[in-house]
C-alpha cells in the first residue's frame, strides 16, 4: 500500500510537471496571468490526481514543483513572486489555524463534563488539577472546547 502510494506519487509528479513545463513553453496566450493560471491548475491536478488513484498527491505536487522549478519557463520572475506572496498567506493561514487548537487538558475537562454524572456531585477538579469543573457552569464552554477540538485539533 504504501510503496504503491509512493510510486503513484513519483510518477502523477513527474508526468504533471513536464506536461505543464511543455505547455508553459508552447502555448501563447495574450491573457498575461494565463501562466499562474496553469500552474496552479497544475499544482491543483498533481494533489488531485493521484489522490483519487490511491497515491501520494503532497509527494505529486512536490515533485511537480521542483520540475516545474528547475526548468526554463516564460514569465518565471513573475511566478516566483506570486507563490511566495502565496506562501506567505498559506503561511499567516496555518499561525491562526494552530492558535485556534485546544490544550489537551482542556480537551479532557470537557469530555468529563459533558459526560458528568450530576447525581454524584456538582464539583469536580480538573484533568491537571489547577481549577474546579462545575457542571451547570461550564455546560456550554464544555461544548464549545470539544467543537473547536474537532475542527482544529489538540496540542
Amino acid at each position: 500500500m504504501l510503496i504503491s502510494q509512493i510510486i503513484l506519487g513519483i510518477i502523477s509528479g513527474i508526468l504533471i510537471g513536464k506536461i505543464t513545463v511543455y505547455l508553459l513553453n508552447r502555448l501563447t496566450t495574450q491573457l498575461n496571468q494565463a501562466t499562474t493560471i496553469l500552474v496552479v491548475a497544475a499544482v491543483l491536478i498533481a494533489y488531485a490526481l493521484p489522490t483519487m488513484i490511491n497515491g501520494n498527491g503532497y509527494l505529486s505536487v512536490y515533485l511537480c514543483g521542483i520540475i516545474m522549478g528547475n526548468s526554463e519557463i516564460p514569465e518565471k520572475r513573475s511566478q516566483v513572486h506570486f507563490f511566495d506572496t502565496l506562501t506567505g498567506i498559506a503561511q499567516m493561514m496555518i499561525f491562526v489555524n494552530d492558535c485556534y487548537k485546544v490544550a489537551k487538558s482542556d480537551y479532557i475537562d470537557a469530555k468529563n463534563i459533558l459526560n458528568w454524572n450530576p447525581s454524584t456531585s456538582l464539583v469536580s477538579g480538573s484533568a491537571l488539577n489547577e481549577r474546579m469543573n462545575e457542571y451547570k457552569t461550564h455546560t456550554n464552554w464544555a461544548k464549545k472546547i470539544l467543537h473547536l477540538a474537532e475542527y482544529y485539533g489538540t496540542y
